[in-house]
């Protein structure tokens, strides 16, 4: 997945829709899409419209043991997941399926992956060769031949390799080095010292040592070991880059030809590196983080082999686990969902398998999916919203009082630039190279990801695909890709609920159009906004506006950095910020193009409810959630997006037309003076 790209998870409503193109018309109008039941009317709208129409469910719903978290994204989820299911069923018992053909492979891997007994049987054999290469490493010549074929595999045990277009320079193509080589989910999990957190590490620890115990590792030692790739863990994650740094991406380009990243890493022979694993001959390189290098380069030239080789093999059996025996999968399940989540159990085996697939061969499962699953009809009414909250975009542009003239013109040459991909695309990728057979789940795993390392090598020193897509068709998602200037939409997220093309306009732009100018808002977030209309990491803002931008980002970082989630712990509005501003866009802009529609000017109520309560109502059910604390505590501490309620609360109590149809006033808790409002695009 491309670093660069802001992803957003769009939930919304209504698990009784089923997410395929059988779905009736005359169906979903009878469906209301308001329940009564779900309602809790002793919350007041403008004290908490999250809780007022949602607060019933959330009390009343209980959150699977199986999941983190629960709500109308994981019901509508389940309705996709059923559609994949009988898919991957019929392909794993299609006798006929041409061999090497997409059917051919998502059946068997899909055979593979359901076969408990042998994966039993097997264990942890398939490790065999490469523990081997580990317990082989005797001179730090190996060990960097080792990090080198890791890499070939798809694993990334200290390093992020990849390809992507040059910030700077969007029509190349650039090889990047990343930070990496952290077991715990983010670099500040290893200096935290509250109670939650000092858990974690020792629960982690424990993981470790269960790994090392599976293999027959000498037991009185264990402890010890796991303490010394902790160590070396945390020393990495010193000089690693925080989240909110990762955010800035003038912070993660630093282009340097191959002989100053010798001059960074002395003790890295980069040219022998990178063709020990496949890499094309490269000029310059970008190097996302220079100070984490510099830590890398040290620990490879003095940390004892010994310590390098406990780190490898858990990093290995971390990496692997779950496509091996039931044992080794609960091993890493036990810490990464039970403790790091508050998961109880694990997900029905088929489901996990499905995943699996799509994270190998997700496009050659998408190809399949949108055979039976989408509806190319509705691809118009799609181009029509979007071509409409396009407008209103531009008009608001030029509305604002903040912005000076110039730099007007050159944002609105950046949003007639967007691009857009709607449903699946127009070529589907190419498996053909790939082996998938019936022998063996993890092997077919690793040849999925080897297979992908390979595919992005290769478009080193070619020109720069712009068709490629970045999320499988069956995703219910959308993304904003900077450096392409460019709106994705897959083919699940224009189905039941998010789309449908019976629903009335209030709906259909409180969902699926607030998703579009989401995503149009991150072009001009305090990320995108760095980048110019063909998608170069370049300042197109006059000094005067960046700084009132800034001005304006910073009222709606202040009110996010207050909202207290759990227990103490604050909502991080640095963090989220490029989502909040994406977020408060949404709104507003769909609202603006809603306005336009004649619905709108019709002002017909439908099931009691005015045009402009079904938006509002729209965007509250859009993230109708509940976490378990643990995946609560992860979300703060790790994500970009604000957690539901408060994407739902946080933004409406700075939009004037909520204040107005719910009639907000002064000393609800929802209230803010309009002085103190965030109006940003």
């Amino acid at each position: 997945m491309k670093s660069a790209i802001s992803i957003i998870s769009f939930v919304l409503i209504l698990c009784l829709y089923c997410a395929c193109t059988q779905t009736k018309p005359d169906e979903a109008k009878a469906i209301k899409l308001f329940k009564p039941e779900d309602f809790d009317t002793t919350v007041a709208p403008g004290d908490n419209f999250f809780m007022h129409v949602n607060g019933s469910w959330i009390k009343n719903t209980p959150i699977p043991g199986t999941e983190a978290r629960w709500g109308t994204f994981n019901e509508v989820d389940e309705l996709r997941y059923a559609i994949l299911k009988k898919l991957l069923d019929e392909a794993a018992a299609d006798k006929n399926a041409t061999a090497n053909s997409n059917r051919q492979k998502v059946g068997d891997f899909y055979t593979t992956g359901m076969d408990s007994v042998k994966l039993n049987e097997q264990a942890l054999k398939g490790l065999t060769s490469y523990l081997d290469q580990i317990n082989q490493i005797d001179s730090k010549a190996k060990l960097l031949s080792y990090l080198a074929a890791s890499t070939t595999l798809g694993l990334n045990p200290v390093l992020g390799i990849y390809a992507d277009q040059d910030a700077g320079n969007s029509s190349k193509m650039l090889l990047n080095l990343s930070q990496s080589g952290l077991g715990l989910p983010d670099r500040d999990y290893y200096f935290r010292n509250d109670t939650a957190s000092l858990r974690i590490q020792n629960e982690y620890k424990k993981y470790i040592i269960s790994n090392f115990l599976a293999l027959g590792m000498d037991s009185a030692k264990t402890s010890v070991q796991a303490n010394l790739v902790y160590e070396l863990e945390k020393s990495l994650a010193e000089k690693s880059m925080d989240r909110v740094a990762l955010r800035d991406p003038y912070n993660t380009y630093h282009k340097m030809t191959i002989s100053e990243l010798s001059k960074l890493t002395p003790d890295i022979n980069w040219t022998e590196y990178f063709t020990l694993s496949g890499i094309p001959a490269q000029d310059t390189v970008n190097v996302g983080m220079p100070d984490y290098m510099k830590r890398l380069n040290e620990k490879i030239k003095t940390h004892p082999l010994g310590v390098w080789k406990l780190y490898l093999t858990q990093h290995l059996l971390d990496e692997l686990n779950p496509y091996f025996d039931d044992a080794s999968f609960e091993r890493t399940f036990h810490f990464r969902q039970r403790v790091l989540f508050g998961v109880k159990q694990p997900k029905a085996r088929w489901k996990r398998v499905l995943n699996t697939i799509g994270s190998g061969i997700g496009e050659a499962l998408g190809a399949e999916y949108v055979k039976v699953a989408f509806s190319e009809k509705d691809k118009e009414r799609m181009k029509n919203v979007i071509t409409n909250m396009r407008a209103a975009f531009k008009q608001r542009i030029l509305n604002l009082d903040w912005m000076s003239d110039s730099t007007k013109q050159k944002a609105i040459a950046k949003l007639e630039k967007i691009s857009v991909k709607v449903g699946y695309p127009d070529t589907w990728r190419d498996y053909t190279a790939l082996t998938i057979d019936k022998e063996s789940f993890a092997g077919n795993v690793i040849r999925s990801w080897s297979f992908e390392f390979t595919r992005n090598m290769n478009k080193l020193n070619k020109p720069v695909d712009r068709s490629e897509w970045y999320m499988n068709a069956y995703t219910v998602n959308a993304y904003y890709n900077p450096s392409n200037n460019e709106i994705v939409f897959p083919a699940a997220i224009l189905q039941p609920p998010f789309y449908h093309s019976s629903f009335d306009d209030a709906v259909v732009y409180g969902g699926i159009g607030a998703v579009i100018c989401h995503e149009l808002t991150h072009g001009f977030d305090d990320e995108g906004s760095k980048f110019d209309g063909d998608g170069n990491l370049k300042s197109w803002w006059s000094k005067e506006d960046a700084a009132r931008f800034e001005e304006k980002t910073n009222v709606l970082k202040a009110q996010y950095d207050q909202y207290v989630v759990l227990d103490s712990l604050h909502i991080n509005g640095k963090l989220t910020l490029g989502e909040n501003i994406a977020d408060l866009g949404g709104v507003m802009i769909a609202l603006d193009a809603y306005k336009k529609t004649e619905e709108f000017t019709r002002n017909q109520a439908i099931d009691g409810y005015t045009t402009e309560q079904r938006f509002f109502l729209t965007w509250a059910l859009i993230w109708r959630v509940k976490y378990t604390d643990a995946a609560m505590r992860n979300q703060i501490l790790t994500n970009p997006h604000s957690p539901g309620e408060f994407r739902c609360n946080g933004i409406l109590s700075n939009c004037a037309d909520f204040y107005k149809r719910y009639q907000v006033k002064e000393g609800q808790a929802m209230y803010r003076p309009e002085a103190e409002r965030a109006i940003i695009w």
